[in-house]
């Protein structure tokens, strides 16, 4: 039996954060929570994690925006960012092409199909 994805989910919404990480934990992924971006950064990088789930605007990430520091960071995960204010992936950052974006509010089936197809080390 291969070992279930590991998916870091970071939103400060804690609605989300329960159902989200309820309805993954179905799906048989290992998920771990978080509600700012210092927590989000400290368990990232103490990882591993397959797939990284981040709320574009997480409050308390020190020194700027908890996604650029993860693509900063050249961490072996993938990356999907949700958000309510973003509507495009282009207004994340210019290195759209090492994530993938969902706009909230979202179908919890899409998500599913992002992380298995995120899931194990980008290639």
């Amino acid at each position: 039996m291969a070992k279930p994805l590991s998916v870091l989910l970071a939103d400060d919404e804690p609605m989300i954060l329960k159902s989200v990480s309820r309805y993954l934990q179905r799906r048989r992924y290992s998920v771990v929570t978080c509600r700012d971006g210092d927590e989000a950064l400290k368990k990232a990088t103490s990882g591993p994690f397959d797939v990284v789930i981040a709320d574009l605007e997480l409050p308390v990430a020190a020194g700027g925006n908890l996604v650029d520091h993860l693509l900063e960071s050249g961490l072996p995960c993938r990356l999907i960012v949700i958000s309510g204010h973003v509507r495009t992936p282009e207004a994340l950052s210019d290195r759209t092409r090492d994530i993938q974006f969902l706009q909230k509010p979202f179908d919890l089936d899409i998500l599913a199909e992002m992380v298995d197809s995120a899931g194990g080390a980008p290639g």
